[in-house]
Formats: C-alpha cells, structure tokens, sequence
C-alpha cells in the first residue's frame, strides 16, 4: 500500500541520518534519530540496538540496559535476537552488578520462548 511504502521510504531516511551521525560521533543527534525510527517501528531491533550503543557512548549504561530490556520483554518470542542479547549481556558485565542473576533471567526467557537459531553462547554465562 502507498502508506506503507511511505512508513518504509521515511524510515529508512531517518536509519540513514542516524548512521550519519554516527559516522560523526554525534551519539546524541543518532540516539535521536533512532528512537524516531523506534516510533515509527517499534520492532526495528537495529535501530534499538544502535540506540541503545549511543547511549552508551554518552555514559548512559543504565538508559541503555533499560532500553534493550524493555524491547525484549515487550515481545520475548520475536525480540530474543542473538545479536540484541550478546550486546545485552555485554551491557551487563560493564555495569558489573547482578550480571549472572540478569543474564540467567534471559537464559529462562531463551529457553520459554527463543527459537531454535537462539544461541545460547551469547548470554556469556560462565560454564
């Protein structure tokens, strides 16, 4: 349909201006630019992804986590996505505090309701 050509056409504008402020280390302007795509998106586990990093190169860690596991468990089936963990679960080992106790939460998510290409090493679980 025309309307969602144009939702697709604007949102793939604003990802391209968001990684151009990337690309200029304008963290801020991309986390911006990002969280309209998540607006116009919400599924769009790039664009949460990427925010999700800006925020951290602006030493928002906890803005960061936070954000990521809101997209999770608005959607665990769908957004249980091994790059969005891993990246997750690296969050959590920066942050240091309850790191096991978080990423065992996901594991117990994963395991309720990841597919089958989950791979469970992105948790970076100690064996």
């Amino acid at each position: 349909s025309v309307n969602a050509a144009h939702v697709q056409a604007h949102t793939l504008l604003l990802m391209n201006r968001a990684y151009l402020a990337l690309s200029a280390q304008q963290f801020p302007v991309a986390a911006d630019y990002f969280d309209r795509v998540l607006q116009v998106d919400p599924d769009n586990l790039v664009a949460a992804n990427n925010r999700a990093v800006c925020w951290l190169f602006t030493c928002e860690l906890g803005r960061a986590i936070q954000s990521l596991e809101h997209v999770v468990r608005r959607d665990p089936a769908r957004n249980l996505n091994n790059t969005l963990v891993f990246n997750l679960c690296t969050l959590y080992d920066l942050r240091s505090e309850n790191s096991v106790r978080d990423k065992k939460y996901l594991m117990q998510l994963a395991a309720r309701y990841g597919s089958d290409a989950f791979d469970p090493s992105v948790l970076k679980l100690p064996m």
